[in-house]
């Protein structure tokens, strides 16, 4: 009698909410409460906080058995230990666990798709299924022999009725915890659908410890289409881009469970993924971190070879202090090295870092250059002409001012702290 009841009261609540909304569908309605209703049941380990599956009492991050939190305050006890995977390259760097959603985006021809089957290369993620909305199966084979991996099951998504054939196929995965499971792509399900399939995949894969990865195209401005969602709902944001040299870059700017890192990397003839070459010339490190690039000394922004100082452009604020090495001709035995700063006034050797300098060259040696120091730099330019900024801007003064260099006082050689008077005279 009650199950006639319930089922009594949810036909009716679908003709009533067909009613109220114009013609869409009870079907649609009922897709898009379900992650909200979902939410709900999520659970947590009461001594770490770490998210605990449906109907896994065990937590994976303490290993600690207990009931599970559900629909109440969280209070850990100790930090949570993130299960470890190993991503291949160039996801090295990805911090990953079960049940974390992946949004990888980027312009049309970059790779998207390459790069997320080049996850199918180590046991630890396998790719338990595939769903293509833009490509025929045989492209997506094609794919993976490219790139020398096993073809994952592939679920052709009905161009007719995406979404709900798409819903078809996730209800048919037969993946256990940990697999991975590739979305490509969102953007062909339209603004309100791709929020629809997002949730549901976001949904599915902290009830079942799944790994997804939803793929999605950006706009001339590098911007993801449709719903800022599809960014700001997954747990880690993943872009591809290429530079000005055709240099492909993994940028993950957002991941709640680990740090974020920028890497480069190529396929080669064989569709393997290498490392860039970096050894043929000296580079500067730009950007922010963990957005950080590495910019060939004079060939970026304008800039003018054999000219430092020319232009750099905005992209371009840390080679200054390669400059110096350039005017004297010493840059080619810096071949395969980086550094970032600038010249300065402010320091005894004219030379200044940034403020994070540390990362910068933790991302330089991460790609293979060897980091250019300023002492390095300071003792070669130690056995030619060169002066720090303060003595230049001092001699320039002079000349202004029709005082002889001669008669200039040596503020440099002077001890630290020593006072001035008004006439530049030392006691």
């Amino acid at each position: 009698m009650l199950k006639q009841c319930r089922e009594r009261s949810i036909q009716s609540y679908k003709i009533t909410a067909e009613k109220r909304t114009g013609g869409v569908s009870a079907q649609e309605i009922l897709i898009r409460l379900k992650p909200v209703q979902d939410a709900s049941r999520r659970r947590f380990c009461r001594y770490c906080g770490f998210a605990i599956r449906t109907g896994k009492h065990e937590c994976p991050s303490c290993k600690r058995t207990s009931t599970a939190l559900v629909g109440e305050f969280v209070e850990p006890s100790e930090a949570a230990r993130i299960p470890v995977v190993h991503p291949p390259e160039p996801w090295n760097e990805l911090v990953w666990p079960e049940g974390a959603t992946v949004s990888l985006s980027s312009r049309q021809g970059v790779g998207k798709s390459s790069v997320a089957m080049v996850l199918n290369r180590t046991k630890e993620l396998q790719i338990a299924a595939w769903f293509t909305t833009e490509q025929d199966p045989n492209q997506v084979q094609e794919i993976a022999s490219r790139v020398h991996v096993p073809c994952p099951p592939i679920w052709p998504v009905s161009q007719m009725d995406p979404l709900n054939n798409a819903l078809r196929g996730l209800d048919k995965v037969p993946a256990g915890p940990g697999a991975v499971i590739v979305f490509d792509s969102l953007t062909p399900l339209g603004v309100q659908g791709a929020v629809q399939m997002m949730n549901r995949l976001i949904m599915d894969a902290r009830e079942f410890g799944w790994r997804i990865v939803m793929i999605n195209q950006t706009n001339k401005a590098e911007q993801v289409a449709g719903s800022a969602s599809l960014v700001f709902m997954p747990d880690i944001d993943a872009r591809l881009t290429t530079d000005k040299f055709a240099r492909r870059r993994l940028y993950v700017g957002k991941n709640r469970y680990g740090p974020e890192f920028t890497r480069y990397f190529g396929f080669d003839r064989e569709g393997q993924v290498i490392l860039p070459d970096f050894r043929g010339i000296v580079h500067s490190v730009e950007g922010l971190h963990p957005n950080l690039e590495l910019v060939p000394y004079g060939l970026a922004d304008g800039s003018v070879p054999g000219k430092p100082g020319q232009a750099r452009g905005k992209k371009v604020q840390w080679a200054g202090i390669l400059d110096p090495l350039a005017e004297y001709g010493l840059l080619p035995r810096f071949a395969g090295y980086a550094t970032a700063g600038a010249e300065s006034a402010a320091t005894e050797d004219g030379l200044m870092y940034p403020p994070d300098w540390q990362e910068r060259r933790a991302f330089a040696e991460t790609h293979g250059n060897k980091w250019l120091s300023r002492e390095e730099i300071a003792t070669v330019l130690g056995a030619t002409s060169w002066q720090p900024l303060a003595a230049r801007l001092a001699k320039a003064r002079a000349k202004r001012e029709g005082t002889e260099e001669d008669d200039l006082p040596s503020f440099l050689d002077l001890p630290h702290g020593t006072e001035i008077d008004e006439e530049g005279t030392a006691p």
